[in-house]
């Protein structure tokens, strides 16, 4: 338990260097192209990356754990794409700094946080979707935690192999969600007026729940893949939404912590979750 406690803790910070640093660089280098029209275009790309790795690592993952049941061929060549996902973030990602900062890095961070905090508090629609993250990490941890083992009461052993493909094709229906949401954006209108943006992102979170009792309540097989399937494709569509409205009501200087913020609020449901 202790060793899997310190493998998280390197695990959440190697993910708040990601989350909140990698995906701004993109994001800040794309609007200075093309402006803020272009928001939903550059996260449903990225979201569609994410989802295509996460897809074939699902699939691959579930093929090694059932040849090795032990798990030591999987973790091997976890480890060694660690190693080459580090080796090409120092090759080609390449950060350029817009102007030196004033203090110390204590200083520095502290003025972050106040500044952070200030604009949280000037802005509803940011407040609203890091509640709103706070909630969706309590559904996705239940879902996360209880499907395999609630779809393994009706399937046969011989077939653990096929929750790979699973996991595989709920990815590839958050791909599908947030690409055809970025449509649905384009369509509507969306950015001309904040009410309906915000009226869309509403309405795919809200439904989200819905879908979640409908899994749990579920006793077929096909219809709980489908219906897992769904989950993750209104997850993304979601997804598209939130992080279009996030990005166009935050400034550059606060766009990478602000990221982090509402991973932490999504991982802060994940808790309640477990501790209920």
């Amino acid at each position: 338990f202790l060793l899997l406690a310190v493998a998280c803790g390197f695990q959440g910070m190697g993910q708040a260097f990601s989350s909140g640093s990698i995906e701004v660089l993109e994001i800040e280098s794309y609007i200075k192209e093309n402006g803020e029209e272009g928001i939903p275009k550059i996260s449903s790309t990225l979201a569609v990356l994410e989802c295509a790795g996460l897809a074939s690592g699902s699939l691959c993952g579930g093929f090694l754990g059932y040849f090795d049941p032990t798990y030591t061929l999987l973790l091997t060549v976890c480890i060694l794409l660690e190693f080459l996902l580090l080796t090409l973030t120092v090759l080609f990602v390449k950060e350029t700094w817009e102007k030196p900062m004033d203090g110390t890095p204590a200083v520095q961070l502290k003025n972050q946080i106040r500044s952070l905090f200030s604009s949280i508090q000037h802005s509803k629609i940011v407040m609203t979707i890091l509640a709103m993250s706070a909630m969706l990490g309590l559904g996705l941890c239940t879902i996360e935690t209880y499907w395999q083992p609630t779809l393994k009461l009706y399937l046969p052993e011989h077939l653990s192999w096929v929750f790979g493909i699973i996991n595989c094709l709920g990815y590839f229906g958050a791909s599908l969600g947030s690409k055809g949401a970025e449509q649905l954006w384009k369509y509507s209108h969306a950015s001309e007026e904040t009410g309906r943006s915000m009226m869309g992102y509403w309405s795919l979170r809200l439904l989200l729940p819905f879908i979640i009792l409908s899994l749990g309540l579920c006793r077929n097989i096909f219809l709980f893949i489908f219906l897992f399937v769904l989950t993750y494709t209104v997850l993304g569509a979601g997804n598209l939404f939130e992080n279009t409205i996030l990005h166009a009501s935050i400034e550059n200087s606060h766009r990478s912590s602000m990221l982090s913020l509402s991973s932490l609020s999504v991982r802060s449901g994940a808790i309640l979750t477990s501790v209920l």
